[in-house]
């Protein structure tokens, strides 16, 4: 089950990349993309990013799940929650690059924070599972809170729109 995730999750930011880098205006990877996305483009783009994100959460969640009951060692769990960091990593880095048409500013930035968090989430699971200290899985449960908090401003920001 997590091998099947895992790999649709790598597809589905292999997709996203391939997305992005056909509306890339320059080839630096520190310049913004170009900003000509159309909001019907810019919407399928965004709940791309909104869809892996809440799969990651699913994700997340059924690794700290399978720990807890024992399915999985601290090593497994250390290992897909770090790979689960990489392919977050990499739509953080799509989205946060992402120029959003003016009226899904508020929105896109709730979006890039609640994946920011997310990531500063797994890292400290990551070393949760590494270490066995409570303190990392204390440290990760605020940032996940925060991630959550700003997915939820996210989606009443695209609900005022």
């Amino acid at each position: 089950m997590m091998k099947t995730i895992f790999i649709f999750g790598t597809l589905a930011v292999l997709l996203l990349g391939t997305l992005v880098s056909a509306e890339t205006a320059e080839t630096s990877d520190t310049k913004a993309i170009n900003s000509t996305m159309n909001e019907s483009d810019y919407l399928n783009f965004s709940n791309s990013v909104w869809r892996l994100y809440r799969d990651d959460l699913n994700y997340s969640s059924s690794i700290l799940d399978d720990y807890s009951k024992k399915n999985l060692s601290a090593r497994e769990a250390m290992t897909s929650t770090i790979s689960l960091f990489q392919l977050n990593y990499q739509t953080t880095n799509i989205a946060s690059r992402i120029v959003p048409p003016a009226k899904f500013k508020e929105y896109h930035n709730y979006l890039v924070q609640s994946i920011i968090m997310f990531r500063s989430y797994l890292i400290g699971m990551s070393k949760y599972y590494e270490t066995n200290d409570a303190a990392f899985a204390a440290n990760a449960k605020v940032y996940f809170d925060k991630s959550i908090e700003y997915n939820e401003k996210a989606v009443e920001a695209k609900m005022m729109m």
